[in-house]
């Protein structure tokens, strides 16, 4: 025991808290370089996943400015197509034009998106990288809103092609308004003289029915709702998809 004490006040005191006072500094220069390093990986990782994010938006921004133009052209035909059934038989109505009319009420356009980069984001927890917590809200609301609009819309489209589609290839030629020989599916083809008599001739017969004339005004009645609808959804998603874009830039 002795030995012990005079061991402790032979030791050089001030070499030993030297020494322990290196050892704290290093661990702790090793700490903050640590974290340093750490930090720049995420800083460069976030810029990186809000260009990408950006990028995605902008896409989006394009689909829906495509949307609203292309149902805008639809609104005024399926308008035009509803004048045309109150016509009488006009013989300058060209079977070109009907078929493009109420082609435009058969289907309904739907929003794809880009969610990629956010899904990323969602599933790798790198969400948390977006640490402007007002920016990180507004994002995960407008991809929140984005997909409960394409689950809608998804459900919409296949109720319009079971009520109006399985109308139209009821009631309708088929071949003759949409140039397709087994479905009321596919992109339209151009039509024989055979088919355009067809089309016109249903065209007269429908007119003449009052029964399956008011049918068909409401079947494209209902898609001119819907679709004015889906329009009115689509300004607001562009709008916040064009603040969200601003935000990240000023964020970047």
């Amino acid at each position: 025991m002795m030995r012990f004490f005079k061991n402790v006040k032979d030791l050089n005191w001030k070499y030993a808290l030297g020494e322990i006072s290196l050892i704290f500094v290093g661990i702790t220069l090793a700490i903050w370089f640590n974290n340093w390093n750490q930090n720049k990986i995420d800083g460069n990782k976030k810029s990186e996943y809000l260009l990408n994010l950006k990028s995605d938006l902008e896409e989006d921004i394009d689909e829906l400015t495509n949307l609203i133009s292309s149902n805008n052209t639809r609104i005024k035909r399926i308008d035009l197509f509803n004048e045309i059934l109150e016509d009488s038989y006009n013989p300058d109505i060209s079977c070109d034009s009907v078929q493009k009319y109420m082609s435009s009420a058969s289907f309904i356009n739907v929003f794809v998106g880009s969610s990629t980069v956010f899904e990323d984001l969602q599933h790798t927890g790198n969400l948390i990288l977006l640490d402007n917590k007002s920016l990180k809200r507004r994002v995960m609301k407008y991809y929140a809103s984005a997909e409960s609009r394409k689950k809608y819309e998804d459900l919409n489209s296949r109720f319009h092609i079971n009520t109006i589609g399985t109308f139209l290839k009821k009631q309708w030629n088929t071949k003759a308004l949409f140039g397709l020989e087994s479905n009321d599916k596919g992109k339209i083809d151009s039509l024989t003289f055979d088919d355009c008599k067809k089309t016109i001739q249903n065209l007269v017969e429908f007119r003449n029915d009052h029964k399956i004339k008011q049918e068909l005004k409401n079947h494209i009645n209902f898609s001119n709702f819907i679709i004015k609808g889906n329009n009115g959804e689509y300004e607001l998603m562009r709008a916040e998809a064009k603040a969200l874009t601003s935000l990240i830039e000023n964020e970047s």
